[in-house]
């Protein structure tokens, strides 16, 4: 048995073993919130056949008005993974999906914001040896794990585990000592964030969502490329400056001096303002502007940024 397929094994195996562990239990219930405002539920309960165990979950939320409503199924045998979900993902997007995946294929994990199926993929991962990257087994692409080790935690959040999930956007997921799940921070399918909480741990909604924000942040600095070399001197030679202040005037081969993050000169080059050390950017046949100010802007995820620094846009509130 070559090691790819003992993987997809493991992964089977474990999550049929954390569906037995949690079969005949009460349902648990998750609160589901939308930018902080609570719109629904999660529900999850479990059943057992001869052929393997069965996840059930329902979601039901009311968005701006409109109620939505997604039940999904997991079913896990020896041999195969079935996963079956229908329902509204956002309010303007739906997942129909009804995928049977064999043991080498992969964790089937979708677009409808389950808190759960974080829980299960991340205990396959776990059983298989915490790889690099998890398969999805419903597009073939990279699912990108890995647990964020804090030394400091806040004393609010002792006996939590903290995971970086990334299946083409960053997201945080908290599970408790025993591996279940405790809230989750995502975007729903029209891009909006979603925060969904365990019951038990609704008192806790503030500072775990506020830690998250920051978890992410860190992460996104950490491996973003447009976050730029910082310099105490930038001088931007030969650029031709729109001054908006002057109703559009062009101010052509220019220089602007920026020390220690402020703009200290702008005006005709002059080669004596340099500091020896400053970092010169040579903007010849170049047009420079000031950044945009957007004053309604929706940052729901650290990645948006830079959507809005590639369309000029400097400053958000």
């Amino acid at each position: 048995m070559n090691r790819k397929y003992r993987i997809a094994l493991a992964f089977s195996i474990s999550l049929i073993f954390h569906i037995s562990s949690s079969s005949g239990q009460e349902v648990q219930k998750f609160h589901v919130f939308k930018l902080e405002n609570k719109i629904g539920t999660e529900e999850v309960s479990s059943s057992n056949k001869a052929d393997g165990k069965t996840i059930h979950i329902v979601i039901r939320t009311k968005d701006r008005g409109q109620a939505l409503l997604l039940t999904s199924s997991l079913s896990a045998s020896s041999s195969e993974l079935k996963l079956v979900s229908r329902g509204h993902t956002s309010r303007f997007k739906k997942e129909q999906l009804d995928t049977t995946i064999a043991v080498n294929g992969g964790f089937p994990l979708g677009n409808n914001g389950s808190i759960k199926m974080r829980e299960m993929l991340i205990a396959n991962w776990q059983i298989a040896g915490r790889p690099n990257v998890v398969k999805s087994g419903l597009d073939g692409t990279a699912i990108s794990i890995h647990e964020i080790i804090e030394p400091n935690t806040s004393s609010n959040h002792k006996g939590l585990r903290v995971f970086l999930i990334n299946h083409g956007l960053d997201e945080i997921f908290w599970t408790d000592m025993e591996g279940n799940g405790v809230f989750m921070t995502t975007n729903d399918t029209e891009g909006d964030k979603r925060e969904v909480v365990a019951d038990q741990y609704l008192p806790q909604f503030g500072t775990l969502n506020q830690q998250s924000t920051q978890y992410l942040l860190q992460a996104y600095k950490e491996s973003s490329s447009t976050i730029g070399k910082s310099y105490a001197a930038i001088a931007i030679l030969g650029g031709n400056i729109i001054d908006v202040a002057r109703g559009g005037e062009l101010q052509k081969n220019t220089m602007i001096l920026i020390i220690n993050g402020k703009i200290d000169y702008v005006g005709a080059i002059d080669r004596s303002l340099i500091p020896p050390a400053a970092h010169v950017i040579d903007a010849s046949n170049k047009f420079l502007i000031p950044g945009l100010w957007d004053m309604h802007a929706h940052v729901f995820h650290p990645s948006y940024l830079q959507k809005a620094l590639l369309s000029g846009v400097t400053t958000v509130r």
